[in-house]
C-alpha cells in the first residue's frame, strides 16, 4: 500500500503543508505555464471552455503550435489502455478483421484489462472506423451490442460538441439524444459475460449523466452494485454523475465517498477534492489554488493518513494515483505531484485531467513529468 502522505514525502502535519509554496507551479496541468491557452484547444466533449479573459487566452493560444512542435514538447498521445491494447494485440486483430480472435480474447481478459482496452479504443476516435467494421462483421451479439452502444454515446457527444448548453442548436440536441437513446437500447438488458454486463452498467451511467437523469443514474447504480459492489469503474462513473456540474452536489459526492471502504473510499475522497478544485478553477483559474488550499487542506491532511492506494497497475490504482497527483497539483505541491506521476511510469489517464481542458497541452506536460519524453 502506498505510504501517506506519499512516496517518501516528509509532509506529516498541517503546519508543514502550510510552508510549501503555491505560486507559479510549473507542474500545473494548464493554467500557469500555458496561460490558460489549452482551454481553447481541441474537442473534449466533457470540457466547457472559459468565457472570460479572452484576450489573454487568445494571445496565449498563439504559443501552442510552437510548444507542440519543439523537441521540448514533442506531440505524443497517451495510451489510456495502459499497454493493454498491445498486450492483447487488439489493434492487430481488428485491423486484420480477425473477428473471432478478437471476440475470444475479449472473453479471456480480466475485467480491468477489458475496461482499459475498451477505453483505449472508444476514447480515441481514430479507432472508431475499425470498431464500426467489427460491428458489421462480428458474430458475438453481446460484444457487438456493447461496442455499438458505446460508440453511439461518443457519436452523440461529437454532435452535441463541448459548447455551452445555450449554444447548442435544437438539431444538435435532437441528434445527441437520438444517439443516447440508440446506445441505451443496446446497453440495456442482460449480458451473459459478467465483464460485459459490468461495462454495460458503466456505459448506462454515462447515458444518465448525458441526459441529466439523476433518478435513472441512482437506480442504475443500485442495480449495478448488487452484482459488482467493488467495481471501481462503476463507482467512478457514478461519482462523475453525482458531481455538482452534472446531477448531484458536493455533499452527495462526499457522502457517497465516505460510505465506501478501502481503495474505493480513497478514490472517492480524491474525486471529491478534484471536483471542489474545479469549482474554484472555473470561477477564477488564476486564484484557484490559494482558495482551494485555504478551504480544503485540513480535510486532505486528515484523510490522507488512512488512504489506501495499491502498488499494482490495475484500474483502481492507476486512476487513484492520477487523482492524487491532480490534488497535489491543486494544492501547489509540485514535488509530491511529480513523484506520484513518476510512480505511474507513463500511465497517465484522461480523468481527472480532462476536467481542466483538452488533451494536447496536458498530455505533453504530463509525459514530460513522467519522464517518458
Amino acid at each position: 500500500m502506498m505510504n501517506c502522505i506519499f512516496l517518501g514525502s516528509d509532509i506529516t502535519s498541517h503546519a508543514e503543508v502550510n510552508t510549501l509554496p503555491i505560486a507559479h507551479d510549473e507542474y500545473a496541468p494548464l493554467d500557469d505555464q500555458f496561460g490558460g491557452a489549452s482551454c481553447l484547444v481541441g474537442g473534449n466533449p466533457y470540457f466547457r471552455p472559459f468565457r472570460k479573459n479572452d484576450f489573454q487566452l487568445t494571445m496565449s493560444l498563439l504559443r501552442i503550435p510552437i510548444l507542440l512542435y519543439t523537441q521540448k514538447f514533442p506531440g505524443k498521445p497517451n495510451d489510456i489502455s495502459f499497454g493493454r491494447l498491445a498486450k492483447w494485440k487488439v489493434l492487430d486483430r481488428l485491423h486484420s478483421q480477425a473477428w473471432a480472435d478478437f471476440e475470444r480474447v475479449a472473453l479471456e481478459m480480466p475485467a480491468d484489462d477489458f475496461f482499459m482496452v475498451m477505453d483505449g479504443l472508444m476514447h480515441r476516435s481514430e479507432h472508431h472506423s475499425i470498431l464500426d467494421d467489427y460491428v458489421k462483421g462480428g458474430s458475438s451479439q453481446d460484444l457487438i451490442r456493447l461496442i455499438r452502444g458505446h460508440l453511439n454515446i461518443h457519436k452523440g457527444w461529437s454532435i452535441r460538441t463541448a459548447d455551452w448548453a445555450d449554444e447548442v442548436s435544437e438539431d444538435q440536441w435532437k441528434e445527441f439524444y437520438r444517439h443516447l437513446d440508440l446506445a441505451q437500447e443496446d446497453l440495456s438488458g442482460t449480458f451473459e459475460h459478467p465483464t460485459f454486463q459490468q461495462y454495460a452498467f458503466m456505459s448506462l451511467l454515462f447515458i444518465a449523466r448525458g441526459k441529466g437523469d439523476k433518478e435513472a443514474g441512482q437506480n442504475l447504480y443500485q442495480s449495478a452494485t448488487t452484482q459488482f459492489a467493488e467495481s471501481p469503474q462503476i463507482f467512478q462513473a457514478y461519482m462523475n454523475l453525482m458531481t455538482p456540474r452534472w446531477c448531484g452536489s458536493a455533499e452527495e459526492m462526499l457522502e457517497i465517498a465516505k460510505s465506501q471502504s478501502g481503495g474505493l473510499r480513497t478514490l472517492g475522497l480524491l474525486m471529491y477534492l478534484v471536483e471542489m478544485y474545479s469549482e474554484y478553477f472555473y470561477e477564477d483559474y488564476l486564484g484557484a489554488k490559494p482558495k482551494f488550499r485555504a478551504a480544503h487542506q485540513d480535510l486532505f491532511v486528515s484523510w490522507a493518513k488512512d488512504f489506501n492506494i495499491g502498488e499494482d497497475e490495475g484500474f483502481l490504482t492507476i486512476y487513484t494515483r492520477n487523482y492524487l497527483a491532480c490534488v497535489y497539483n491543486a494544492f501547489g505541491l509540485k514535488r509530491e505531484c511529480d513523484q506520484v506521476l513518476k510512480s505511474l511510469a507513463g500511465n497517465i489517464s484522461d480523468w481527472p485531467w480532462i476536467i481542466f481542458g483538452p488533451e494536447n497541452a496536458r498530455d505533453l506536460k504530463l509525459y514530460r513529468m513522467a519522464g517518458i519524453v
